[in-house]
């Protein structure tokens, strides 16, 4: 039965794209490129949660559940940690400072 659907689907997406312009081929395969990349990223939140069903040795956030996947997702367990540090020259001090963007000053 799948198969079928398969197939159907295949003979009607070169039914389309026999009778389509090309001008606006190029649009459907840029946004089924843009979908399959939209659909890859969401794909990898999955992978987490298949891991941390399989109960690993090392499970640090246990995202078996959706209120710990969504603790997870917004990224608590890390508290304000910066995403990435700046290192600053300071001119004619020969000094250097560091400075980090937070998530919350991203937020504001």
């Amino acid at each position: 039965m799948a198969a079928f659907k398969i197939i159907l689907l295949l003979i009607i997406g070169a039914a389309l794209g026999y009778f389509i312009k090309t001008s606006a081929l190029k649009v459907l395969k840029l946004s089924l490129w843009c979908y399959a990349f939209m659909m890859l990223g969401y794909f990898m939140y999955f992978t987490s949660m298949i891991r941390s069903h399989a109960n690993p040795g090392i499970d640090m956030n246990n995202v078996d559940n959706p209120i710990n996947l969504v603790y997870y997702l917004g990224r608590e367990q890390y508290g304000s940690a910066p995403l990435f540090m700046v290192l600053i020259s300071l001119p004619n001090t020969g000094m250097m400072m560091a400075t980090g963007w937070w998530i919350w000053s991203w937020a504001k």
